[in-house]
């Protein structure tokens, strides 16, 4: 696990002790870079699964690829949200407020970039605002940003973007976004221009950027061209056109008309620098085995297609050919 949760590093390995698991079946190694490029070198380690950082799980890739053993990368990324005009829009709100500000926004998965076309752009914001109050209501973290957002959001603010909300107790400096040399106040930005940087850079924080559109398809085309998506969420009416764009994102989940969550028996995973391989589900034991299989024939004769070769076994051979391609 990471070296920022060692509270609970400890307490999966005291559960794990309660149920009698011992050591040799699994095993908590904590520590920071070093505890993890030693399990990823050891020859007793046949696969890698990683979450984390895209530059740390390009260095385990590398390591992996080096030894010649499987891995499984993933590397968040964050969700995009597109809302359409058709949506309904209290839920999309509701939705995408609550997967951009639990767990103070540092969600993998949790939504950072949201596109919405301009025949809802005034209501939906409206709703977002209020949604975004109520979580910060539950007690959001109102802490700065990290260090990393800052330039993004001045960018952003230079480039015309603007605060339409953040939680009580956080400030916006002279500058727009400053709060202090630590980073950024967290909120809701909106305005922001499409191909802004801060639309190609996984947040990971309290933070929603939101780009208005035209159409749903030139959001498609936005969203691909973006950030490294984890997972991206559609809100509309319309079903058809929903799965007609969900099909068009490069990205391996997508929620319509919801947002943010997993299930044991779906897939979890990304693509490209999103990550590499999926857990979760059915699909997820092909991940975990080592696959064999063992064929059994008789213990005397000759196969037909062993030498020797005559005319009859290549006319044979025409016929079986013939049968199997229909």
């Amino acid at each position: 696990p990471s070296e920022a949760v060692s509270d609970i590093s400890k307490l999966i390995g005291e559960l794990m002790a309660e149920v009698e698991l011992a050591p040799s079946i699994i095993g908590v190694v904590e520590g920071g870079p070093r505890a993890g490029r030693f399990l990823a070198e050891a020859d007793e380690v046949v696969k890698v699964v990683f979450f984390g950082r895209k530059e740390v799980g390009s260095e385990i890739a590398r390591i992996c690829h080096d030894r010649g053993i499987p891995f499984i990368l993933e590397l968040g990324g964050g969700s995009t949200a597109i809302v359409l005009a058709d949506a309904d829009l209290d839920r999309a709100a509701a939705g995408i407020a609550w997967s951009g500000f639990y767990y103070h926004g540092r969600s993998c998965v949790g939504t950072d970039r949201v596109y919405v076309e301009s025949a809802a752009e005034a209501a939906f914001l409206e709703r977002l605002v209020r949604e975004a109050q109520k979580m910060w209501s539950e007690g959001i973290n109102r802490a700065p940003l990290d260090e990393s957002v800052t330039p993004l959001v001045r960018r952003a603010l230079a480039e015309g973007a603007r605060y339409i909300a953040i939680p009580e107790g956080a400030e916006i400096g002279p500058e727009g976004a400053e709060i202090g040399p630590e980073g950024s106040a967290p909120g809701i930005i909106s305005g922001v221009p499409a191909g802004s940087d801060i639309l190609r850079e996984e947040i990971f924080g309290p933070l929603l950027a939101v780009c208005t559109t035209s159409s749903g398809e030139e959001v498609v085309r936005l969203a691909n061209a973006g950030c490294p998506m984890l997972g991206a969420s559609i809100w509309t009416r319309n079903r058809r056109r929903g799965r007609r764009l969900a099909k068009q994102l490069d990205t391996s989940m997508i929620w319509i008309n919801d947002t943010s969550f997993g299930l044991p028996t779906l897939p979890w995973g990304g693509r490209g620098e999103a990550g590499w391989g999926s857990i979760f589900s059915r699909h997820a034991l092909h991940e975990a085995a080592r696959l064999k299989w063992i064929s059994r024939s008789p213990a005397w004769g000759r196969r037909p297609w062993w030498p020797p070769y005559s005319a009859l076994k290549m006319r044979l051979a025409r016929i079986l050919t013939g049968f199997y391609r229909w």
